[in-house]
């Protein structure tokens, strides 16, 4: 019988838990000593599962589930060891991980007035992705406004994402987005999406909420799209159609 998306990840999510549960209190000869390298935050790994009947969508709240806390590099790979890998995370799940107790809520004060980058990434470089990616977060390689990562999953493809909390920052966004090209080396002409959690914050000229990067020589560049008075021209709709076709580095 096959699995719904939701148990299926329900599913993994009860493996994680009970495989750390019994990794943890496995017992350690006395003459051991416990070594522990602290980390500068505490972390928190989430499972999401988007509801199978889009009725139930609006409990988003309710379908994002802890799977694990740690604030040393010993207890991240013992979780990680564990913890749910892309490549079997089922369509419209989600793996979160997140600064402290801090959830994946644009509506929490700590998120509202802040963003959100994406970039989409094919099947098979996913995992690599990924994990770059947490590894530059806990070892704090970013801006300390970054807040969180997530990857979830698609029919075809993945979605990661790049949560930080002061979208206002021209600047500190276009820094933030250089280091995530830079500690993914993410190939040049890669279009980074930049949306504001807070829909009265205006990031670009135009009053939208939502702009453009590209990746250049020189580093990511801004693309403002046109507003809705100001109709598109031919090379920019063939340009945004071929960006959209395929996920960053799908193998041919």
């Amino acid at each position: 019988m096959q699995l719904t998306t939701e148990t299926a990840l329900v599913k993994l999510i009860d493996r994680i838990k009970n495989s750390y549960g019994k990794f943890e209190n496995r017992p350690t000869w006395p003459h051991q000593k416990k070594m522990t390298h602290q980390l500068q935050s505490e972390w928190s790994f989430y499972g999401f599962t988007s509801a199978e009947d889009d009725a139930q969508d609006s409990d988003y709240a309710a379908q994002i589930k802890l799977l694990a806390r740690f604030s040393t590099i010993e207890d991240f790979w013992r979780i990680y060891s564990h913890i749910i890998r892309p490549s079997v995370l089922p369509a419209k799940s989600a793996i979160h991980l997140f600064r402290g107790k801090s959830r994946a809520m644009r509506e929490d004060p700590e998120h509202i007035n802040g963003g959100s980058f994406l970039i989409r990434i094919s099947k098979g470089l996913a995992p690599y992705y990924w994990e770059q990616l947490i590894l530059a977060l806990i070892g704090e390689r970013f801006s300390p406004d970054v807040i969180g990562v997530i990857i979830s999953s698609r029919a075809k493809f993945f979605n990661l994402h790049l949560w930080h909390q002061t979208a206002t920052d021209a600047d500190l966004r276009l820094k933030i987005c250089k280091d995530f090209c830079d500690f993914l080396h993410l190939p040049k002409g890669i279009r980074i999406d930049y949306t504001a959690h807070n829909t009265v914050i205006h990031i670009a000229d135009n009053g939208k909420q939502t702009i453009h990067y590209i990746l250049q020589d020189e580093g990511p560049v801004d693309k403002i799209l046109p507003t809705k008075n100001q109709a598109p021209s031919e090379n920019q709709n063939k340009e945004e159609e071929t960006k959209n076709e395929e996920p960053t580095g799908q193998e041919k």
